[in-house]
């Protein structure tokens, strides 16, 4: 086989790692419909490609420019109609909600503040450990 024609494949854990996300996080973007329900091997496990990882690599660098997942969502289904669209195109729409707010909106804030806590509670730990220290 030619390497031209061989297509990288990642499982779940893979692809997460390099694009920097939680495996949780993969499943529940395909979930909501940011990407696509990938190809399953015979034992049910996920294998995505390279468009998939592209895909991932937009929405993880539009997260940490605080989009929204609603707002990602609305802009790659705009694009995937099939027109080009101007930078000052995809910023409207990133930054025009639809006027009815939706579940993606509201699990978006939730996602936001449980990171945060979950930051916090690795800080706590952390601390802890510092004062357990301190004692010995």
């Amino acid at each position: 086989m030619n390497k031209e024609h061989m297509i990288n494949t990642y499982s779940t854990s893979q692809i997460a790692g390099i694009v920097g996300l939680h495996p949780n996080t993969v499943r529940m973007y395909e979930e909501w419909g940011l990407i696509q329900k990938p190809e399953r091997k015979k034992n049910g496990y996920r294998v995505y490609n390279s468009n998939d990882m592209n895909r991932l690599k937009i929405i993880r660098s539009l997260r940490c420019a605080n989009y929204s997942l609603s707002a990602i969502l609305r802009m790659l289904n705009k694009l995937e109609i099939g027109m080009h669209k101007s930078e000052n195109d995809i910023l409207n729409i990133l930054n025009t909600p639809e006027d009815e707010k939706d579940i993606i909106s509201a699990c978006d804030r939730l996602i936001d503040s449980l990171e945060k806590a979950i930051k916090n509670a690795y800080e706590v730990i952390l601390l802890m450990k510092e004062i357990k220290q301190m004692k010995m």
